[in-house]
């Protein structure tokens, strides 16, 4: 991976004290550190291996000898009872199976190899083996036996007179081209295709349906990936094996990547396209790389506008006099990384509304003191669940036992709970340079820059951290989920604690100097607006399913699976909020006035009255901001207030937006 942006070379050993994490790493994976936790074939690191890996269009699952494949046909979904609120493909649905009559007996399982873009997982026992190289996009199924038979279920004429091509139709009338690199006898069931002899260095591959450009791309199949950035845009690169007769494999690119090919991609799109399990259809392209172009929002630590009128300044004054006699001390001594982290950007805005535009030089002084103190307690690592590195997978991880702290022992999370803290301190910083004597910067940075790290490692050399733990280039957003097997995948609950982590790395790195970091963060900003306007805020939608847009939120969105809610409660109130919080300036690059105006017409009659009030009437001010305001100044309830919040904010927030 060639990502531009590394901004630390740090041995995050001498930050936090070293030991295994709970989760005990595979014994059948290369012994190098580190390991993917959230990517797209961790199921095969956990358990039993046997939950499946998605690398779209088709899914995979392994038991103790065979290698399953499944794609998703349409007449497969199922969606919930109207009006729709999910919609899944069922498990236990597998269309062919790689194997071998060699094994006799159990194989053994390995992964061979693994990086951020592909793993390949094997079975082999005394007489040969079975590989099935993964790499997210790739065309066709290969399957690679070296001395052992083959067994799994019309001979075909295939341009490329050195392969073996069959038609192979399932009892459900699903329909598979299979290509050979070797032409040898097979023998026929109704549910196997049985060679005749043992083989070695036979390539299998298959794919979905009928199409003459299989037999363009035939005999070269993808082993590999890597991904290069520029300031605004993105390119993957395969690396192959085999050859075809257009010397280039098939690759199918997502709905968001096919809206942003360059023009040199553009003209690699051949007439096919696929389904997927939840980013509508995937279109297919002969190419050794795939190029999107994006546009990266220009959004820096500036408000929309914070030359407020007078009256606004004097409620900001008032209410700014009160807010700022908070125990910032108190309130930040919590047993979790997401909460503390909450806590610190609510009282880095409060310092940033008291510098910048109420222009308060003794309150943002001694606001800016009390938090670097209560900083303090993270910072030497003596906080309630201390973080320690993990030595099993490569990263920083709470102390807090199991399912504590949302998971965070088990990497979910990481980029919500980190990012917070980024973002704070990102501010923080920033203020403490004009009016604090700039000490803050060196101070934290040990601390800082291994949480930026742990969730943002560009560096594919890096030792201590994989890349990009949470980001996927392919799907084009973060996954939350860590450490914990799933039938569905891998998910994410809030997308705007994604956008703030990589906003809050963006500020980071602008302050501290960083500027190819800083550019890498916001190319991240501009992949994420074209996939979160794909596949989880609906506006005019026509990529998900027509059934269910009409939720305007996608809710939990897995690889899987698209659920309209959340994991801690059933209201609208939650369902969208959790998609919006923080509201911060970059919130209206992500929810545009028209995307706001349509859930708002929906959302207005199911607000809940609690503390998710607060996130939604900001939300609002994107397109009434007047409203908005005078709903907290005139219509306020301690109640309404989310706990990263100040009243102060609520107030501002809507101000810049008038």
């Amino acid at each position: 991976m060639s990502l531009s942006g590394d901004i630390s070379t740090l041995n995050p050993k001498t930050v936090f004290p070293n030991k295994a994490g709970e989760v005990s790493r595979p014994s059948y994976v290369p012994a190098s550190l580190p390991i993917q936790t959230n990517n797209f074939y961790a199921n095969l690191l956990l358990d039993s291996h046997d939950q499946p890996v998605w690398t779209n269009p088709y899914k995979f699952t392994f038991d103790e000898q065979n290698c399953n494949v499944y794609y998703p046909i349409p007449s497969d979904l199922v969606y919930s009872p109207t009006p729709v609120k999910y919609f899944y493909y069922p498990a236990g649905i597998n269309h062919l199976t790689f194997t071998s009559s060699d094994f006799t007996t159990a194989p053994k399982f390995t992964i061979s190899s693994l990086n951020k873009f592909m793993v390949t997982p094997q079975f082999s026992n005394s007489v040969g083996e079975l590989s099935v190289p993964l790499v997210q996009g790739m065309g066709l199924v290969t399957a690679i036996y070296n001395s052992v038979g083959f067994k799994s279920v019309e001979g075909q004429t295939c341009q490329n007179s050195n392969l073996q091509k069959m038609k192979i139709t399932l009892l459900n009338g699903a329909v598979y081209t299979m290509y050979l690199s070797q032409k040898i006898s097979v023998k026929f069931t109704q549910s196997s295709i049985v060679f005749q002899k043992g083989v070695d260095s036979l390539v299998v591959q298959i794919g979905f349906g009928i199409y003459d450009y299989y037999d363009q791309v035939a005999g070269c199949y993808i082993t590999n990936a890597t991904v290069s950035t520029t300031s605004s845009s993105y390119t993957w690169k395969y690396t192959t094996k085999g050859t075809s007769l257009a010397k280039k494999p098939l690759v199918f690119a997502p709905p968001h990547m096919a809206a942003n090919f360059d023009t040199s991609t553009k003209g690699s799109v051949c007439n096919i396209t696929t389904n997927s399990c939840v980013m509508g259809k995937l279109t297919g392209c002969i190419t050794s790389s795939i190029r999107m172009t994006v546009s990266p929002p220009s959004t820096g630590f500036s408000f929309k506008k914070e030359s407020v009128s007078s009256s606004v300044l004097s409620d900001l004054k008032t209410q700014l006099a009160v807010d700022a006699t908070a125990d910032i001390s108190s309130e930040t001594n919590s047993d979790s990384m997401y909460f503390s982290g909450k806590k610190f950007l609510k009282f880095a805005m409060l310092l940033y509304i008291s510098h910048y535009v109420v222009k308060n030089t003794a309150t943002s002084k001694a606001l800016l003191a009390n938090i670097k103190s209560a900083y303090n307690r993270f910072i030497n690592n003596t906080q309630q669940n201390p973080l320690f590195y993990d030595t099993s997978f490569g990263g920083v991880v709470s102390s807090a036992q199991k399912d504590a702290d949302f998971g965070n022992g088990h990497y979910n999370d990481h980029h919500f709970h980190y990012g917070y803290h980024i973002h704070a301190c990102a501010i923080i910083i920033k203020i403490d340079n004009e009016i604090g004597g700039g000490s803050f910067k060196t101070t934290v940075k040990n601390w800082v820059e291994s949480l930026v790290m742990d969730v943002f490692n560009v560096n594919a050399s890096n030792v201590y951290f994989p890349l990009t733990r949470n980001f996927d280039f392919h799907y084009g957003h973060s996954w939350a989920k860590g450490l914990y097997s799933s039938g569905d995948g891998k998910d994410e609950e809030s997308t705007s604690e994604e956008y703030n982590c990589y906003y809050g790395i963006k500020l980071y790195t602008q302050v501290t100097g960083h500027s190819n970091a800083e550019a890498c963060a916001n190319l991240v900003l501009g992949i994420l607006h074209s996939s979160l306007t794909s596949y989880f805020y609906y506006q005019n939608n026509t990529i998900m399913p027509s059934e269910f847009v009409y939720n305007k939120v996608s809710g939990i969105y897995f690889e899987n699976k698209v659920d309209h809610t959340t994991y801690f409660g059933n209201y609208e109130s939650y369902i969208h909020g959790i998609h919006m919080i923080p509201l911060t300036p970059l919130s209206s690059y992500f929810r545009s006035k028209a995307f706001v105006a349509s859930e708002w017409g929906d959302l207005q009659n199911s607000l809940s009255q609690d503390n998710w009030m607060s996130t939604c009437m900001m939300n609002y001010s994107l397109v009434n901001a007047q409203k908005a305001y005078d709903f907290f100044k005139n219509s306020w309830k301690a109640a309404y207030l989310d706990d990263g919040l100040s009243l102060t904010y609520c107030l501002f927030y809507c101000a810049s937006n008038m």
